[in-house]
């Protein structure tokens, strides 16, 4: 009951086939996940989620393992039994939009969310331009991380869920080079062998 409270504050919500998310006006017709067979809403459960946690400010620093034998893990702000796996990288995504325009894409998401989109690919497209091959494919990279997180979080392939992982934060790291995000490590795949 409190969740779907903070989701009315927070102005979460889906008409039309259009989901207004955390500021984010999407819509499935760009084709944002070729190869995601699931529910188009799931990446609104994910942004809600990481935002309520900003709200309430949630802070805890919950190892999730992603695979059976313990080996993986990323830190996870609270216990959620949908999310856990990848709020960090909706919060780490969120570290690389660009502050103003994101602004903006929050008081008039119809208006400012594709800019915001775009100027996301224009700055980090060359992540898609590199030497590396990744599983999940997308003409955007603002897309590429939103694939990934609903592939890990629907156990789509479960078998390459550590994949899954280690490339997204591959891309993220990638990223990072040009941006370099305080407390990176915090946010992507860990080794429980390091």
């Amino acid at each position: 009951m409190m969740y779907k409270e903070f989701e009315k504050i927070v102005n979460i919500y889906m008409t039309n086939g259009k989901i207004i998310s955390n500021g984010f006006y999407l819509e499935d017709k760009r084709g944002h996940y070729p190869n995601y067979d699931g529910h188009f809403s799931d990446i609104m459960d994910i942004l809600s989620d990481a935002e309520v946690c900003n709200l309430a400010n949630v802070n805890d620093r919950v190892i999730t393992y992603v695979d059976p034998g313990k080996e993986y893990y990323v830190f996870s702000r609270h216990i959620s039994q949908r999310n856990s796996e990848v709020i960090c990288y909706a919060e780490l995504r969120r570290k690389f939009i660009d502050e103003k325009l994101y602004y903006f894409a929050i008081n008039n998401p119809k208006r400012y969310s594709e800019k915001m989109m775009d100027d996301f690919d224009e700055e980090y497209g060359f992540v898609l331009n590199g030497k590396h091959e990744f599983m999940l494919k997308n003409r955007s990279v603002f897309s590429l991380i939103e694939n990934y997180m609903l592939h890990i979080k629907d156990r789509i392939e479960i078998e390459n869920n550590v994949q899954y992982h280690q490339e997204l934060s591959q891309i993220f790291s990638i990223m990072n080079k040009k941006k370099n995000v305080y407390n990176f490590k915090d946010y992507v795949l860990n080794s429980s062998n390091q």
